[in-house]
């Protein structure tokens, strides 16, 4: 295995780990949501709260965490395929203006966003008094 592969491998990860964050905290939001009322009896109203808050902060800090990371080897990778290729112009430029930063930050946004809308849904939901 050589370098390239090695990279590519390690960029794939990096995709893999931000969606699998993604679903974690989504099937946590849903056990939060279903069993709202025993979580409440059992930790109170706070304890919930503080936890749906604090997991959703941590899986942005992850997501963006990974996203770096992305940016890293594929700055390695871009800079090896370089070395390889020999012409510099069939490579995608380090800073290649809105379109390039659109799409490298696309996946980030999209994932904080659906993050934090279920951390508000499930905080939201944790907040209703308790229906008859």
């Amino acid at each position: 295995m050589d370098l390239l592969e090695l990279y590519q491998i390690r960029l794939d990860k990096c995709a893999a780990e931000q969606f699998w964050a993604v679903a974690l905290l989504a099937s946590m939001n849903g056990f939060v949501i279903i069993k709202r009322q025993i979580l409440k009896e059992a930790l109170g109203e706070i304890i919930p709260k503080l936890s749906i808050v604090v997991a959703t902060l941590i899986g942005i800090g992850y997501i963006v965490s990974r996203h770096f990371i992305y940016l890293h080897y594929d700055l390695l990778v871009n800079q090896i395929l370089q070395q390889k290729a020999g012409d510099l112009s069939l490579l995608m430029p380090p800073s290649g203006g809105f379109m390039k930063d659109a799409a490298l930050w696309s996946g980030v946004v999209f994932y904080s966003i659906i993050v934090i809308a279920m951390g508000v849904v499930s905080f939201k939901v944790l907040s209703k008094r308790r229906e008859n």
